[in-house]
């Protein structure tokens, strides 16, 4: 399933920077997930890797809000619950999108 997360994912960003040019809008992926030992993932929690960050982030000039790629039955961790809480307090706008549909329709809604 992370495959078909991550092939939609690719999908979105492409099409995003298609019809999204820099320097006004950016998309952006931090690759926060992964697999690593004990000593890497302490060393990289130190220089600021956070569970449950999401997939993609977006900025313009006057917006900034995040997305969660997901698919299939797959559902958000209990550290992306948080973060979603956390951004949304901060009056950001935060989305889980389990297709390109539903990230295009995201994007033309905020962006236009």
């Amino acid at each position: 399933m992370k495959h078909i997360e991550e092939e939609i994912q690719q999908t979105c960003v492409q099409w995003f920077r298609m019809r999204y040019r820099e320097p006004k809008y950016l998309i952006y992926s931090i690759p926060n997930g992964g697999k690593r030992n004990v000593r890497e993932a302490a060393r990289m929690k130190k220089q600021g890797v956070r569970a449950g960050v999401p997939d993609l982030q977006v900025l313009t000039s006057d917006k900034m809000f995040f997305v969660e790629m997901k698919a299939g039955k797959n559902k958000q961790s209990d550290n992306q619950i948080e973060f979603q809480k956390i951004v949304e307090q901060m009056n950001f706008k935060y989305y889980v999108c389990y297709s390109f549909d539903e990230f295009e329709k995201v994007c033309k809604m905020e962006l236009g």
